[in-house]
């Protein structure tokens, strides 16, 4: 709905549920950050010698100062440092986010508008949402005004993203 013919190469494209669930994925782990190692006692700073001789002081035996049981010392089972980015071929990319435009087509659930030519006023926008009996949009151009993107900010449910932003998730 919105404009004319839009094109098959874009929009005619066969749901892939396993092509979209890859690049959902993708993007989630890329979101995440990289997890801080801990220092285990052999990272930690200080001498490893033998803090007393092992026998004839009346004490318990010990070792380096740096073990996880003395104060100072390293942690014995922490978090090693992970990264969880992975990687997911462009032309995949390219194909889930035709996939999702198209599924989103045929589910009525996408319009195209010629332009986005209304003034950037949230009100303005929210009542034209209301005309077209839109709960929530998310707009979609080349590039996003200041005004627009303002205008949108205010308003719930409602975002804009420049063309290169468009994604999958």
């Amino acid at each position: 709905n919105g404009v004319g013919a839009l094109p098959a190469a874009v929009f005619g494209e066969p749901f892939r549920r396993d092509i979209v669930h890859d690049c959902v994925k993708w993007q989630r782990n890329n979101r995440r950050q990289i997890h801080r190692a801990s220092k285990r006692r052999g990272d930690v700073r200080g001498s490893t010698r033998k803090l007393y001789k092992q026998k004839g002081t009346g004490r318990a035996r010990v070792g380096s100062a740096r073990a996880p049981i003395r104060r100072g010392g390293g942690k014995a089972h922490g978090p090693t440092r992970r990264d969880f980015a992975t990687s997911f071929n462009r032309r995949q990319r390219k194909m889930a986010l035709r996939v999702v435009l198209s599924q989103k087509l045929r589910e009525g659930r996408l319009t195209v508008v010629p332009s986005l030519n209304v003034e950037p006023r949230t009100r303005v926008v929210a009542a034209a949402l209301r005309k077209r009996d839109m709960a929530s949009a998310l707009f979609v151009d080349d590039v996003i005004e200041e005004g627009l993107r303002r205008a949108v900010a205010n308003a719930p449910r409602v975002d804009a993203l420049p063309q290169i932003g468009a994604n999958v998730y």
